[in-house]
């Protein structure tokens, strides 16, 4: 999602832009906390707040996406700066206009030289007037197509990459112990990819049959904020080697879904591997893949998927903020409402 246009990221978060990851990421905490919805449930503006902090904390903590947001910094305080500087001279012109009628006030009669002068002179001033009308209007288009185009140019790059992934854990308690909570298993995948642990769903139940026994199984939906992370978690399910030791990692769905089975087949996913700090088994590593999960359905459509590979719907004006943040809040909870449904229903198979 590029919201480059919509609001300043700096100043949102209360630092400048030679801010350090660590920065960002403590001024983020700081503001979050404060309206965060929970602590806020009778402000209607708590949850658009954080969700704005969210946003700009995800796409400050992305280069590409944080130079595209200094190059517009640098064009808008560049145009203030041209503007300044015309209207000091305006300024200049229409007090010296003042001056004139001051004088002509004093005077009862005035000479054809003077009434030529002073014609000139708000001649002068009004093609000044309309000169910087064109200049203002130039430069706003001008910055407007260069953030339109650097957005297409990062949704061409990245395409389908950036499409949140969810997987499903199941694993007996009593051989992983170490994974009792969302926090935990959230530890456990970082190694693969960025994963947001508040979207994490934990089931754990007792043995069939007895119901007042400790629980035994654990299951959990896992999303992956970029497919290659989801990618690399599923590939080594069950490996001793990446910690996943009596843990089966499978797709949501029970079956790679086709964005996935396309980008591998590309070659995508299999460079981006080589690309990355820590290498991804391939996809041709042993999973075990569950008997009921594979009566689920293929294909997982994520609801934050198209606004984010169509950032051209994203208006810059003001007026469309408030709007598209509340739909898209919307659209998150229907889908993590969903994930729990489904959980919820395979567990009670």
């Amino acid at each position: 999602m590029l919201s480059i246009g919509r609001y300043d990221h700096y100043e949102l978060l209360g630092i400048t832009q030679e801010a350090r990851e660590k920065d960002i990421n403590k001024a983020y905490r700081v503001k979050s906390l404060a309206v965060h919805p929970d602590r806020n449930p009778d402000n209607p503006e708590a949850a658009q707040k954080f969700h704005e902090l969210k946003l700009a904390q995800q796409e400050l903590l992305d280069p590409q996406i944080r130079a595209q947001l200094d190059t517009k910094l640098k064009s808008i305080h560049a145009n203030a700066e041209r503007n300044a500087k015309a209207s000091v001279k305006r300024k200049g012109l229409l007090d010296a206009l003042e001056e004139s009628e001051r004088a002509h006030k004093k005077s009862k009669t005035m000479s054809m030289a003077e009434r030529r002068k002073k014609e000139e002179m708000e001649n002068e001033i009004l093609e000044e007037g309309r000169r910087l009308r064109e200049e203002r209007e130039k430069a706003n288009i001008a910055l407007e197509g260069e953030v339109r185009a650097n957005a297409e140019a990062s949704s061409s790059q990245q395409g389908p990459l950036n499409t949140e992934s969810p997987v499903r854990l199941k694993y007996n308690l009593s051989k992983r112990p170490d994974l009792t909570d969302e926090s935990s298993i959230a530890t456990l995948l970082g190694q693969f990819g960025s994963i947001d642990q508040s979207l994490i769903k934990l089931s754990v139940k007792p043995p069939k049959g007895k119901p007042n026994a400790p629980p035994k199984f654990a299951t959990a939906v896992v999303i992956f904020k970029k497919v290659e992370g989801a990618f690399g978690a599923v590939g080594a399910s069950g490996q001793e080697a990446r910690n996943l030791r009596d843990v089966e990692v499978t797709w949501l769905g029970g079956e790679e879904p086709e964005y996935v089975k396309k980008l591998r087949e590309s070659g995508i996913l299999k460079e981006k591997e080589h690309r990355g700090s820590s290498p991804t088994p391939s996809p041709s590593a042993p999973s075990k893949m569950s008997d009921k999960s594979s009566s689920t359905t293929q294909h997982i459509s994520m609801s934050t998927t198209s606004v984010r590979e169509n950032p051209q719907s994203l208006s810059l004006s003001g007026s469309d903020i408030n709007f598209e943040s509340v739909i898209l809040m919307r659209m998150r909870q229907a889908e993590r409402d969903r994930l729990a449904r489904e959980l919820e229903d395979t567990d009670n198979q």
